[in-house]
């Protein structure tokens, strides 16, 4: 949900936004990824190493887990295209997954991703996080700020913020257990889980997709039988107002 706390808790943590009450304590070094992606009048390989030592395998590695190997391949100069005012305009996507190299280049202990996911599409979002985040950030701290319900389950600890309030925490199991709204917020209640048994050859994402979307339809069908049957009770009382006039009008003659 838009402007529930997401990125002000990373800002927090970031030592960015100062905090009113609490304590903040963070053991390790930190690399952020912002929810605005950026780069900066230089080459591509620059704005991912961003002043730090050029280790070619890493580098290598973090270019495929980002998956950017098909974009170098489309530039004039590969990673060494300039980029910014005066060089190659990246896509919305494109500056996103620098954006995230940049932070995943860099050797830290706790990553904090601020919705890299949104400005992607669907199959590559899968493969930033799988391979990515799930995989290269396995031994990693990491904090995921996103509304792709999909990956829920992947998570260790699912966190659930509402205006500025931290709604409910906990595994996936602990989340689906704590409130039914709960359940119907993330579009995954019990008759989602048998609707997606049933597809249980379809991948993941669209497993979990067809649940929500199940929901949001059950719950848009649910409104539009109110709405036709408010409509159908206004009409006939409409009716029975147009004709009472009339018959008296015609008992009087």
């Amino acid at each position: 949900q838009v402007g529930s706390g997401k990125s002000s808790l990373l800002q927090s943590i970031l030592g960015e936004l100062p905090i009113t009450s609490g304590n903040i304590n963070i053991s390790g070094k930190l690399s952020y990824a912002s929810q605005e992606p950026w780069v900066f009048a230089s080459s591509i390989r620059q704005n991912i190493t961003f002043g730090r030592p050029f280790d070619r395998q890493k580098y290598n590695k973090v270019v495929k887990v980002c998956s950017l190997e098909r974009d170098f391949k489309q530039f004039p100069y590969g990673d060494l295209t300039l980029v910014g005012e005066r060089g190659c305009s990246l896509s919305g996507g494109q500056k996103a997954r620098v954006n995230l190299a940049r932070a995943v280049y860099n050797e830290a202990d706790i990553y904090l991703l601020d919705d890299p996911l949104s400005a992607v599409d669907t199959h590559v979002g899968k493969h930033l996080f799988n391979e990515c985040i799930s995989s290269y950030l396995e031994n990693k701290t990491c904090i995921l700020v996103t509304h792709q319900l999909q990956y829920l389950r992947d998570a260790d600890l699912i966190i659930i913020m509402n205006d500025g309030n931290i709604e409910v925490q906990g595994t996936f199991q602990e989340v689906m257990g704590s409130e039914v709204n709960y359940a119907q917020l993330l579009g995954l209640d019990n008759n989602s889980e048998s609707a997606d048994s049933v597809a249980e050859d379809k991948p993941e994402s669209e497993r979990v997709s067809n649940g929500q979307i199940n929901g949001l339809l059950r719950q848009i069908s649910q409104i539009s039988v109110r709405s036709k049957s408010s409509d159908k009770t206004s009409k006939k009382a409409e009716t029975e107002e147009i004709a009472a006039p009339v018959n008296v009008e015609a008992s009087s003659k």
